[in-house]
């Protein structure tokens, strides 16, 4: 106490926390006293106190109800350690988190429009009439712009995952359509590497399923990518079954 107040003991006896500490410390010391004294119980929290020299130091205090021997409360104790290299750290971790978080919401929201673009137009120009060698190129753009687009979606679920903030979005999704999309842009990636795809549903399936269907999809296609990767010859299936 006497480097952190700059009085000794003996100077500090009878002396009121206002005398000792700065008006907005005093008000914490004389609320966190007052809190064991009324409920009885030990307390601990975090309080920034100032050295004699100017310096701010964080401090973890710790406040029990003290007793005698036949169990009558005579005060309290308190005990507290430096924890400033600790909290510094821990608030430098926490504005890195925030400027990571800005960073990928800020890069996700000016690459989305125009990825959405290419990947849309892509579709488009793949439905008209090409030449063999324009087909294979517009097919490579395609499946590179989704292929991007999920790994935007990979990386923001990520920091979501991290500040566990993920929820799902669970909507009504035409599963005939979905299937059928993730049909043909899988067949696409395959063709790339001179693979087939199958997709094999076991009918009847339902035609509408509850289910987030960006992360439904983001996941397939994750798996599949990776098994058109590691396959070098033949083909890659998927089977949906009913169940």
């Amino acid at each position: 106490m006497e480097l952190l107040t700059g009085k000794s003991e003996k100077q500090l006896v009878h002396l009121k926390p206002a005398d000792v500490y700065s008006p907005e410390a005093a008000a914490k010391v004389i609320e966190t006293d007052e809190k064991v004294f009324r409920h009885n119980v030990s307390l601990t929290y975090e309080q920034w106190l100032d050295y004699p020299d100017g310096r701010k130091a964080c401090f973890e205090i710790r406040k029990v109800p003290y007793y005698d021997r036949v169990g009558k409360r005579h005060g309290l104790m308190g005990f507290g350690r430096d924890i400033t290299e600790r909290k510094r750290y821990q608030d430098a971790l926490e504005r890195a988190s925030r400027d990571k978080t800005t960073f990928i919401s800020t890069i996700s929201h000016e690459l989305r429009t125009p990825l959405n673009g290419i990947v849309g137009l892509s579709r488009i120009l793949l439905d008209t009439e090409l030449t063999a060698e324009q087909e294979k190129y517009l097919k490579t753009i395609h499946v590179s712009a989704v292929t991007l687009g999920n790994i935007f979606n990979d990386i923001i679920d990520m920091d979501k995952m991290e500040r566990r903030k993920v929820q799902l979005d669970n909507q009504p999704v035409d599963f005939t359509s979905f299937l059928a999309d993730l049909e043909n842009l899988s067949a696409l990636q395959a063709q790339q590497k001179g693979l087939r795809f199958n997709l094999e549903p076991t009918l009847p399936l339902p035609h509408q399923v509850i289910t987030d269907g960006t992360r439904l999809r983001q996941i397939l296609w994750n798996l599949i990518s990776n098994a058109v990767k590691f396959t070098q010859q033949g083909q890659v299936t998927v089977r949906v079954p009913l169940r």
